[in-house]
């Protein structure tokens, strides 16, 4: 597993945005610009829906975006969904959420 660093999320986010295709660890491709993202990775269904993240501001959204990219290429897609699904309960806990 590739370590997570600042500067990993600047070069996955780069400054034209997301990569039009990311890939799983177990090479499963899906569009990270995309408000849904479903696919299944082995036995695995992933679902993640970021319009379920409304009170973001969209430069978070975005930068979550980019660590989930990170977590999708590196991590298992259970993992990848259970910190999708903490995100989604703490932006609902939090109606404004700030990131310090």
């Amino acid at each position: 597993m590739t370590k997570l660093t600042a500067q990993n999320l600047r070069d996955l986010a780069g400054a034209d945005g997301l990569p039009m295709v990311a890939r799983t660890r177990s090479g499963v491709e899906f569009n990270p610009n995309d408000d849904l993202w479903l696919f299944r990775d082995g036995v695995t269904d992933v679902r993640l829906d970021w319009s379920e993240l409304r009170s973001f501001p969209p430069e978070h959204l975005h930068s979550s975006k980019a660590t989930m990219v990170w977590y999708a290429a590196n991590g298992a897609p259970s993992s990848l969904r259970a910190y999708f699904f903490a995100l989604r309960e703490w932006g609902t806990t939090n109606p404004n959420p700030t990131f310090t």
